[in-house]
């Protein structure tokens, strides 16, 4: 996973924090993967709720030579069955609204959008000015601010 920018350490700590790891394997290799929280997502100054049930996907990546084949719409899709069947869940799944392949991949697996969040970021840092546009009335529970 550190072939595919996962810092040194980071999937012990999150392994360690109660995340999940899901992936497509060809043979002994990883070729794409998504991690899976319950709890303590934020981006930016944005937190979201925690809620029994809710799960947050986050962080996926296909390998280059693995792209469009259509790994990442079924990964969200078999962990939406896997985890779906154990908790009746809610997924939320955030992305950069200018990763519009991730966009189609997430729309192909069945998501919808329910929020979108602005952020100003000037010279890397976090500013305190954003806003939410609720799409869905259902994501007001969705943030804790």
């Amino acid at each position: 996973m550190q072939s595919m920018g996962e810092p040194a350490g980071l999937v012990e700590s999150r392994l360690k924090n109660g995340d999940e790891v899901f992936g497509w394997l060809d043979g002994d290799r990883i070729v794409c993967f998504g991690w899976v929280t319950y709890r303590k997502r934020a981006l930016g100054l944005v937190r979201f709720q925690d809620k029994h049930g809710r799960v947050f996907l986050y962080n996926f990546h296909t390998s280059e030579d693995y792209r469009g084949r259509g790994l990442y719409p079924a990964l969200l899709i078999k962990i939406r069955q896997v985890l779906g069947c154990d908790l009746g869940a809610e997924f939320i799944i955030d992305v950069n609204s200018k990763n519009l392949k991730s966009i189609r991949g997430i729309e192909k697996a069945g998501f919808a959008p329910v929020a979108q969040l602005f952020f100003l970021v000037l010279f890397n840092c976090w500013r305190w000015s954003f806003r939410i546009k609720t799409i869905d009335h259902s994501s007001r529970d969705l943030f804790q601010i």
